[in-house]
């Protein structure tokens, strides 16, 4: 009975669990195409992920992505709400900000791709390595157009449960087609799957943040936390970190520019059908700065703010696309 959907599974099953996994990905791939519930299909694409991380770990695998994105964003170059400010270096006189130092609204478009490769080593090692970048024009407020390009190389060791990686990083970020800031960094990272529906980590990064015509803001930057992430049974994703975060910079007399500060994130995904799945998250980012500022003779104190909701619907196997609402406040 070939059309018999269930004796399908189980022989994809019993394939997996003797670790054909090439033939055990077919014959789940020819069960969702025979038509199965929502649910049944989300298990099944459990499975057929499981079976291409066997296959992962013990072959090179490349991977790619290409995106296009267009929309509107209501403050393009991250500007003040204010049009004029009192500066008590200056006797509190009133400055009136230029058009393009306040926020600016403007519709935009971008592209963007990246590589990515991991090749194992043995003995649980593996190489990695990427290339990204993008580049987003606005529709009329050119001077804000930007682009980037970052690469990455490491290594990663498996040991049963606990997955560490070292990864160097550099890239490089354009505005109005200068460059405007470029980076280099270390990140290291430890995580610890505690189960099949558990997995804890903890992670640090050092960046060399390089501006290219304000030298004044050139920084080093910390980042150390740790996060936690949990797979209920209908599929739903949720997960957590926790953060602390400083920079530090580097040339003399401008410490006012430093800050030590605290963040959390929290944020999940649900599968609505076999094609829909719902995502969204909460930021909040706490900045302390180190000095009293030598214009506004204040300390500078931040408080930020993020919302991401959004939806991916899968075309095909390859093609996606996904509605996304994002907002970020700065006080």
């Amino acid at each position: 009975d070939p059309n018999n959907t269930r004796a399908r599974a189980e022989i994809a099953r019993a394939y997996l669990a003797l670790g054909e996994t090439q033939t055990a990905a077919q014959e789940f791939e020819t069960v969702q195409r025979q038509g199965v519930p929502a649910d049944v299909s989300m298990t099944i694409d459990r499975y057929i992920a499981a079976a291409r991380r066997v296959d992962d770990m013990n072959t090179t695998l490349v991977t790619g992505y290409l995106e296009a994105a267009i929309g509107y964003d209501s403050n393009v170059n991250a500007g003040p709400n204010k049009s004029t400010m009192a500066i008590p270096g200056f006797g509190s006189l009133p400055f009136v900000l230029g058009k393009d130092s306040t926020s600016n609204e403007d519709g935009f478009g971008s592209i963007g791709g990246g590589v990515n490769v991991r090749t194992p080593l043995g003995d649980g090692y593996a190489f990695l390595g990427g290339l990204s970048g993008v580049a987003r024009g606005n529709f009329s407020k050119q001077q804000f157009d930007t682009q980037n390009a970052d690469a990455n190389i490491g290594i990663t060791k498996t040991v049963d449960k606990d997955v560490y990686t070292l990864m160097a990083q550099t890239g490089v970020y354009y505005l109005d087609d200068n460059r405007y800031r470029n980076h280099t960094g270390l990140t290291g990272q430890w995580q610890r799957n505690l189960d099949a529906r558990n997995q804890v980590g903890v992670f640090a990064q050092y960046s060399d943040l390089h501006y290219a015509s304000l030298e004044s803001r050139d920084a080093d930057r910390y980042v150390a936390g740790a996060s936690y992430a949990h797979l209920y049974r209908d599929g739903m994703m949720a997960f957590a970190s926790a953060y602390l975060v400083g920079e530090r910079p580097q040339e003399r007399n401008v410490d006012w520019l430093g800050f030590d500060g605290v963040g959390v994130r929290v944020g999940g995904r649900m599968n609505y059908d076999a094609q829909t799945v719902f995502f969204g998250g909460l930021t909040y980012e706490r900045r302390e700065y180190n000095k009293q500022d030598p214009l506004f003779l204040t300390t500078r104190h931040d408080n930020q703010y993020g919302l991401l909701l959004g939806a991916t619907r899968y075309l095909t196997k390859e093609w996606s696309v996904t509605p996304q609402v994002a907002w970020t406040v700065n006080e």
